[in-house]
Parts: C-alpha cells; sequence; structure tokens
C-alpha cells in the first residue's frame, strides 16, 4: 500500500535494497528494475508519467538534489567529481566544455545509473497484470491524475487505390477524430514549468518555457497556468515570444499568483486544424481531382482549355530546361506534379508559375503546411519585385509583423501610431479577394477570410508534409488547375496517433502517386544548385539512383578557402566526429540530449569565425527540442566566442530546416546508448534533410557506433569512413 515504509517496489514488490528509491509523494519505494509493461524502470516510469520526485534512497535519508540550487528533478541531475549537480547550474560553470563532458547524468537507456541505484535482473521483476492494473489506479487517486478520455475508434488501413469517392470519405473520417483525440491528450499531459519566472505587471510575467515544448507554444497560443502549491488554474495568453523560448504571458485579469515563482501551464486545445479539414472532406465534391485522390488516374494528363506558355523575356531569374519543362506542363494540366529534390529549384518554379498566371489576370492561392514556408516563399516573391498577400492566422500576426522581410506583403496593417490593433476583418477579406496572389498555410486558407474567395489556380509547396485531408482544404476555393510540389524522400507528415501511422494515415499523395500499383510519373528536377558537389555525392547514390546533377563546381562553394584548406581531408567539406558521450533526458523525460556533444562543436564554431564566417552563415541543427535549449545555453562558453556572435547563429530542429539551406551546418545526432536504439533518426526522409542543409561544408557529431544500426546511417558512416572523415573523438 502506499504511505507505507516498507522496502519494496509498490508496483512488482521485488526487495532490492540498493535498487529502491523512496517517492516522497506517494510514501512508496519504487525498484530500478526494467519492467516488461512500461519498458523502462519502475523508478523512471513513475516519475515521468506523474512527475513524483523529489526521491531519496530512503524514507530516513535526504532527497537527492544539486548541491548548488537545490533541484531535485532526477531528469536534470548528474554527477560531476561525485557532486549532485544539475544541467541549469552546469552551464553556469565556470569551466563548462569540461563539465560538460564529464557529466553523468542520473538516468540513462531509461533507468537509473549504477552509480545513483543498481539495476535488476530481469527474473527478478514478477509484475501480475492484475495487481500492477490496480496500483496504478491507487497512484492516480493519490496524485488526482487525471485521464484524458479516449474513443476506441475504429480505424480501416487505408489503400493505395480506393473503389470509389464515397469509401475514401468514409474510410478518412475517422483518422481525423482520431487526431483529434490524440493532440487533445498531448496537450493535456504537456505539463511544462516556467523558468526564470518575472513578474512585469499584475497581469503579465515573462519566462522561459521548456524547449521541448516550443513547438506546442506560439504567438496567441492559450495557456492554463497553474500554481505549484495550490493546484489553481488562471487563463493566459503568448503575447510575444524570443529564438531562446523566452515568453511574454499575459493574464486575462489580475493574477492570484502574482511574485509567484513556482508555476507550470499548459496549451488549451485548439481543435480549428480538425474542424477544417473535416468541413473539407464533406464537402469537397470536385470529381476530377477527387478521382486523383482515389488512385483513378485515367484522366490525370487532362489538359486545360485555354494553356499558358512559360515566356522567358523579362522574367526575375532564369530557369534551367528542367525548370522550364515543369512549369509549362504545370501550366497546361489540370493536375501537376513536381518533385524536387533538395536544391533543385522547386521554390524558383513555384515563383515562375504564379507569376505566369498573375500575367494573364489570373488568382493563384499557394499554400504550404507551416509559416516559415509561407514566409520564404513571400520573401523569394518580394525580392524579385513581385508583390503577393501574406494572409496569416491570427496567432502568428506579430510574428508575422515583425519579419520586415515580409512585412510589406502582409494581408493586415498596423495603425499608423503603432497601435496593437488590427484593420478590420473586412478590410483584410476585400484585400486578399482582390488579390491576384495570395500565400497562406493550408489550415489558414480554410478560414472565414477565403469565405466566397475564388482561386481557380492553387499551388501546395512541401506537399510531401500534408495528409489527405489537410491538401483538401485550400481546394474549396473552386480549384481548376492544381501543382502539387515536394519530395516524398524527404519529410512526410506529422501524424500524431500511433494508430493513425499504422494504419497509413501519414502516407501523403504525393508519395503514393508514384508507387508501382498507381504508377504515376511525376516530373523530375535533378539538377541541384544548393550543396558542394561533394556534399551531393551521398544524397544521390542513396535517395535518388545517382541521377542528382550538380548545377555548381567544386569553385562555386569555396567562399573561405581557409577553412577548406584546414580540413582534416584537405578540399573534402565534410567531417563526421565521432563521440560516445551518453544521451540523457529532458526536464520533462519527452526528448533526449547529449552534454558532451553540446561541449565539443565550439571549435568547430571558433574555427568558422577565425576564417571569417558569419554567424548568420551558420547553423546547428539536431534531431530533438530537447537538445536545442542546452546548445543555446552553452554555445557562447563552449567556443569561447561573445554571445553577441553566437545568439545570431540559428539553433534548430532538422524537421523546421526542411525547405531553408545555409552556407555551413552543425548537425548533433544526440542518440548515444547502451541499447543502440536512435529513434526517429532512422526516418529516411529526415536524414535526406539532415545531409542536404548546408551549401559548402557539414560537420556531424554522433556516435557512429549507435548510429549504424540502422541501415541508411551504416551506408552514411561507411562512406565517411572510405573517404577518410570519420574521425575518432573518445
Amino acid at each position: 500500500m502506499l504511505g507505507t515504509t516498507e522496502r519494496k517496489c509498490f508496483l512488482c514488490g521485488c526487495q532490492e535494497k540498493e535498487s529502491l528509491a523512496y517517492v516522497q509523494k506517494l510514501q512508496a519505494y519504487f525498484c530500478n528494475g526494467i519492467s516488461p509493461t512500461v519498458h523502462c524502470s519502475h523508478l523512471v516510469w513513475v516519475i515521468k508519467k506523474y512527475k513524483l520526485y523529489p526521491i531519496a534512497k530512503s524514507h530516513l535519508a535526504p532527497d537527492l538534489e544539486c548541491y548548488k540550487c537545490h533541484n531535485k528533478n532526477p531528469f536534470e541531475l548528474g554527477y560531476v567529481k561525485e557532486k549532485i549537480i544539475c544541467r541549469r547550474c552546469l552551464v553556469s560553470e565556470k569551466k563548462v566544455k569540461e563539465a560538460l563532458l564529464r557529466f553523468e547524468p542520473f538516468i540513462i537507456n531509461d533507468r537509473f545509473s549504477k552509480s545513483v541505484f543498481q539495476e535488476v535482473s530481469s527474473d527478478k521483476i514478477k509484475e501480475d497484470p492484475e495487481q500492477f492494473a490496480m496500483a496504478i489506479e491507487q497512484i492516480r487517486q493519490k496524485t488526482n491524475y487525471q485521464l484524458t478520455k479516449m474513443a476506441n475508434i475504429d480505424l480501416e488501413k487505408l489503400p493505395l487505390r480506393y473503389p470509389d469517392i464515397q469509401t475514401y470519405k468514409k474510410m478518412l473520417d475517422p483518422f481525423i477524430d482520431e487526431e483529434l483525440q490524440c493532440s487533445h491528450r498531448k496537450k493535456d499531459q504537456m505539463d511544462m514549468t516556467l523558468h526564470k519566472i518575472q513578474w512585469i505587471s499584475r497581469n503579465q510575467l515573462r519566462c522561459r518555457i521548456p524547449t521541448s515544448s516550443s513547438k506546442a507554444i506560439s504567438l496567441g497560443t492559450r495557456l492554463k497556468v497553474n500554481y505549484d502549491k495550490e493546484g489553481e488554474e488562471e487563463f493566459a495568453c503568448v503575447t510575444n515570444k524570443t529564438a531562446r523560448d523566452i515568453v511574454t504571458i499575459e493574464f486575462d485579469s489580475n493574477s492570484k499568483f502574482y511574485q509567484e515563482t513556482l508555476m507550470t501551464a499548459r496549451a488549451v486545445r485548439n481543435d480549428i486544424p480538425f474542424i477544417r479539414q473535416r468541413r473539407a472532406l464533406k464537402d469537397y465534391n470536385d470529381k476530377f481531382f477527387l478521382e486523383i485522390f482515389i488512385g483513378n488516374l485515367e484522366n490525370v494528363e487532362k489538359k486545360v482549355s485555354h494553356p499558358l506558355q512559360l515566356s522567358i523575356n523579362g522574367l526575375p531569374v532564369k530557369p534551367n530546361k528542367e525548370q522550364i519543362e515543369a512549369i509549362n506542363y504545370s501550366l497546361s494540366h489540370k493536375f501537376a506534379m513536381i518533385q524536387g529534390p533538395p536544391g533543385t529549384g522547386k521554390t524558383t518554379c513555384i515563383v515562375l508559375q504564379a507569376l505566369m498566371y498573375q500575367k494573364s489576370g489570373n488568382k493563384v492561392l499557394i499554400v504550404t503546411h507551416s509559416n516559415a514556408a509561407a514566409d520564404h516563399i513571400t520573401e523569394v516573391m518580394l525580392q524579385y519585385g513581385i508583390q503577393p498577400i501574406r494572409a496569416v492566422g491570427s496567432t502568428y500576426e506579430p510574428v508575422a509583423y515583425e519579419n520586415e522581410k515580409i512585412r510589406p506583403a502582409l494581408s493586415f496593417q498596423r495603425s499608423s501610431e503603432g497601435g496593437a490593433f488590427w484593420v478590420r476583418r473586412k478590410q483584410e477579406i476585400r484585400i486578399i479577394k482582390s488579390a491576384n496572389i495570395v500565400i497562406a498555410t493550408t489550415v489558414t486558407s480554410g478560414g472565414k477570410r477565403f469565405d466566397n474567395c475564388i482561386f481557380e489556380k492553387v499551388i501546395v509547396d512541401e506537399a510531401n508534409q500534408l495528409v489527405d485531408t489537410e491538401l483538401l482544404i485550400p481546394l474549396m476555393h473552386g480549384c481548376q488547375q492544381l501543382t502539387l510540389y515536394g519530395d516524398y524522400l524527404q519529410i512526410g507528415p506529422f501524424v500524431s496517433s500511433t494508430k493513425s501511422k499504422k494504419n497509413h494515415f501519414g502516407i501523403s499523395l504525393v508519395e503514393r502517386l508514384p508507387t508501382d500499383q498507381l504508377g504515376y510519373k511525376p516530373i523530375m528536377l535533378l539538377t541541384q544548385y544548393r550543396m558542394h558537389p561533394v556534399l551531393s555525392e551521398f544524397p544521390s547514390c542513396c535517395f535518388y539512383n545517382n541521377k542528382l546533377k550538380n548545377g555548381i563546381s567544386e569553385q562555386d562553394r569555396v567562399c573561405h578557402k581557409g577553412i577548406y584548406s584546414m580540413l582534416p581531408v584537405k578540399n573534402y567539406p565534410i567531417c563526421f566526429f565521432d563521440i560516445k558521450t551518453p544521451e540523457s533526458s529532458t526536464a520533462d523525460g519527452r526528448s533526449f540530449l547529449n552534454c558532451g556533444e553540446a561541449a565539443i562543436i565550439g571549435e568547430t564554431i571558433m574555427l568558422l569565425k577565425k576564417h571569417g564566417v558569419k554567424a548568420e552563415q551558420i547553423a546547428v541543427i539536431t534531431f530533438y527540442n530537447g537538445m536545442i535549449e542546452l546548445i543555446k545555453d552553452t554555445i557562447a562558453a563552449v567556443s569561447n566566442i561573445d554571445s553577441q556572435y553566437c545568439d545570431k547563429i540559428r539553433v534548430d530542429t532538422v524537421d523546421a530546416f526542411e525547405g531553408s539551406d545555409i552556407d555551413y551546418v552543425i548537425l548533433v545526432t544526440v542518440r548515444s546508448n547502451a541499447r543502440k536504439s536512435i529513434g526517429f533518426l532512422s526516418d529516411r526522409g529526415r536524414l535526406n534533410v539532415a545531409l542536404t542543409r548546408a551549401k559548402h561544408a557539414l560537420f556531424i557529431f554522433g556516435n557512429a557506433e549507435n548510429l549504424e544500426n540502422d541501415e541508411t546511417w551504416k551506408q552514411y558512416v561507411e562512406y565517411c569512413r572510405e573517404k577518410g572523415v570519420l574521425f575518432d573523438m573518445s
């Protein structure tokens, strides 16, 4: 029972004293043995699931805590020279690099390290399913844990081809419900601790949010804020957010929590994307395009009655032969799909195709899955002297207005006095209706501002990241001609539910159509203008059957000759640094980071700066949100460079970087564990994106042995080994 001091694991009865920890909030012991039910140690599971810390080695022993700040979260604790320290204090050490390399995290491989609690052999872990379930129920009652109710939704595995439109709609509809309730569950469980709280007024504070929660929090996000001691809740809104995840939170009224510094928050549910998907699935009825969606390609090559032709004269950029053919095909056919591998000029094609529509008096709607991608297209158009209208959702308006590169294209305006209100929505609707080129996200294009707007021409960028129900939204405005740009060999759609993934909801239309069963042949762009030829060699071989050609030479990509001459293998701009420091978990246990990898990237940054590379030319990209916060906190200290320079270096995830490029990329892989598990690093599309962002040079930091457990990574590690650019850092 809970509330006793009996030294045995509450979940399995294990009595190995050296493996038991006392969880104060439950007044019970839990062991460090790996559970066959929850696939991590009982102790780690109960701490992670219910946020139950502090812990101690016995009910008579002191809490395990940081010797500096008394932080008691085991996911943040570790040893440095036999002292317990948390990562927050670690990054403020005088010798940060040395401290990061010596840091031994408490929790490794889903259990506590032997230096904290002994492991328990599997034969001593005896879980009775009935007793285990009863124990879990007691914990839930003790902690007032609220389970998000999940309906058991029947999902059928989605085929590549459907018998008819009615069946297609019927089969897809329950997936929207599944994704909606999965989104609810994840948000309801995403309690985040607010760090470094500074009160600005009685209804406003500034704080830092965990990077692992950053994707869920944007401008305008509604929050439920909780005061730890009382469990009370108040509603608030995010009114500002910086690149370092510092947010300003404004409460709906004067807060009862004023001056408190121990608070958590969670995002309020947002059902709008799912509502718009359901409406599109139900109401969209254009037979020509729906036949393509169900896999009936009988009329897929149908031409438009009055085809346009790309006029070369007076274009803001000169397209190559492949791009001209792709644009002309798109202009002359009702449906077109353009597959563009990295750096092959998809954006150039989109801009020129839209320009042809504009010149002929047609209205075109350009949509993409993310605001970042939509902003990029807007920037390029403005650079070429083309004036689009950029329509944004209300939560993104403050961010968009701060981006000077796209401000002239925005569909809303600030008041002339610089006040905080937007022009009335009616005026914005008139602007959108009268525009020839409108750029938005798929979700925004389904909003009320677009009601009664007609866009016969629709261009979709990065269509590989959209599920069918999202892709239908922009077609609701009278689409008569549709062009999909994307690359199914890069990152696919984001799908929340594991159940949805297993039933193929995450397979995009641009991935389905070229399969052998359907046999559609997309127009391919095969000349890349981004990467140094050495950088494109492996992606071309591994992902594109050696078909990717180089439109630039090595000489075109030598802008900092000193760097190339100092590379370990001269004039070969790839370095793979093999480092075997262990991964650890973020404070909430939901993401991963690697202190050792964060420690050693500084030397590469120093080298780049020494040879005249500007901070804006460098990006550090990683596969995990949890690593971003650590890198941002330590990058200046480990590189011995002023923070002003380091703050301008872009630090982001691989997923966020799709569609972008930069001169120099430092890729941090993070995963390093005894099980050799690499999680979603094994996704081929994600690896393709990671290896193809750099123009001039790519520096990789990771555990090569760990990564080689995946076949594609193994090929890449062997490639680096053969070229002599794999370096042992142990």
